[in-house]
C-alpha cells in the first residue's frame, strides 16, 4: 500500500506541484514535456496503479495544454513503451524481463529526441515506435474489455506477472 501511494504521490501529485511552480515563469512559446507511458492507454491488470497514474499524466497534460493555449504554451505527453534505462538493468537482476518487452525496448536518447521534435511541432502526445503507435490506435478503437480478455487469454494477467514484468 505504501509503495502504491508513493507512486501516486510521485507520478501525480509531484507532477502537478512542479508544473504549478514553473507556470508563473513561463513565457509564450514555452514547452512543457511530461512523461506518461504507453501504459496510459488502457487499464493494465497487475500494473493497475502505475497504469492509472500514467493515465492521469496523459489526461492532465492534454487538459493543461488546452488551458494554456491562450498563453501559447504547448504541453506534450510522452508515451513510450519500455525504455532501456537503469531501472530495467536493476529489474533484470531480480527477475527475467519478458521477451516481448525486450523486443520493443526503446533507446532513451531516441525517445527524448522524438519528444522534443513532437513538442516543437505542437503535438499533444508523443508516441515512440511503430509497435507503441499500433497499441495506441488499438486501445482507441477496440473496447478495453476485449483487450483485457485477450491479455488474460495470453497469460498476461496480474496474478501471473512478477516485478520485472511490471517494469
Amino acid at each position: 500500500m505504501e509503495e502504491e501511494c508513493g507512486m501516486i504521490r510521485l507520478n501525480c501529485q509531484a507532477l502537478c506541484a512542479v508544473t504549478h511552480l514553473v507556470l508563473p515563469y513561463m513565457s509564450p512559446n514555452s514547452r512543457i514535456i511530461q512523461y506518461a507511458s504507453a501504459a496510459a492507454f488502457m487499464p493494465q491488470p497487475g500494473f493497475a496503479v502505475y497504469a492509472a497514474t500514467k493515465s492521469f499524466v496523459l489526461s492532465y497534460s492534454r487538459a493543461l495544454g488546452e488551458e494554456l493555449k491562450k498563453r501559447e504554451i504547448c504541453v506534450t505527453a510522452v508515451c513510450p513503451g519500455p525504455v532501456k534505462t537503469v531501472f530495467f538493468d536493476i529489474a533484470e537482476t531480480n527477475a527475467t524481463i519478458p521477451f516481448y518487452k525486450k523486443l520493443v525496448m526503446a533507446n532513451p536518447r531516441k525517445v527524448v529526441q522524438k519528444a522534443i521534435w513532437d513538442s516543437m511541432a505542437g503535438k499533444k502526445v508523443s508516441v515512440y515506435g511503430v509497435v507503441m503507435k499500433a497499441f495506441w490506435l488499438l486501445a482507441k478503437i477496440v473496447p478495453h474489455g476485449w483487450l483485457l480478455a485477450g491479455m488474460e487469454s495470453m497469460g498476461q494477467s496480474g496474478a501471473k506477472e512478477n516485478k520485472a514484468d511490471q517494469a
